[in-house]
């Protein structure tokens, strides 16, 4: 079921039973990858109990950010906020779709708005990068957006920051091998 320009937002439920198979399956392999690729280390997910609804922000230093993340923030699901664009793609929008991306449309704000209440609703989390774009092993935070942000104040829900730290392999083995950095 591809997306197409002005359908729902989150069509796909947490409980829909096509959706939390692939969700779970994808994790899994998320978490054997972060763990023997990355060296991913989490700390302070503690900091998340007791919210119920939150908007999350954090800085986009790797394609894969959003299954780091997932993994980070489990058991917790989260629904992260990307592009129509990117859920116009065939094949992987509807892919990404179904591990939580909901597509925001640029030019429609009540679109926008009630793609963002929908997903608050089902799972009480929704995650934003605020500098909009990938910025490949950057760890220098780039000027954000202001969407995360009106997204909270609006609804009167707390922003909590997320970051990705990545530390470069020590090895230069590794370097020249053009293993990933440990993300911490």
């Amino acid at each position: 079921m591809s997306y197409r320009r002005g359908a729902p937002a989150v069509v796909f439920p947490p409980r829909f039973s096509p959706s939390a198979v692939l969700y779970h399956a994808f994790l899994a392999a998320v978490r054997l990858v972060d763990v023997a690729l990355f060296g991913l280390r989490v700390r302070g997910r503690e900091n998340l109990r007791g919210v119920d609804r939150a908007i999350l922000v954090s800085n986009h230093t790797l394609v894969l950010d959003p299954g780091l993340l997932a993994h980070a923030l489990r058991p917790r699901r989260v629904y992260f906020t990307m592009l129509e664009e990117t859920a116009l793609i065939p094949l992987l929008g509807t892919f990404v779709r179904l591990l939580g991306g909901v597509p925001l449309v640029r030019s429609s704000g009540s679109r926008r708005e009630r793609a963002i209440d929908d997903a608050l609703r089902q799972l009480g989390l929704v995650h934003f990068f605020p500098e909009g774009d990938c910025f490949l092993r950057n760890q220098e935070i780039q000027p954000f957006r202001r969407g995360a942000f009106h997204a909270a104040l609006r609804r009167g829900l707390p922003v909590i920051p997320v970051t990705t730290v990545l530390r470069e392999r020590a090895w230069p083995l590794w370097r020249r091998l053009g293993l990933p950095p440990r993300v911490l």
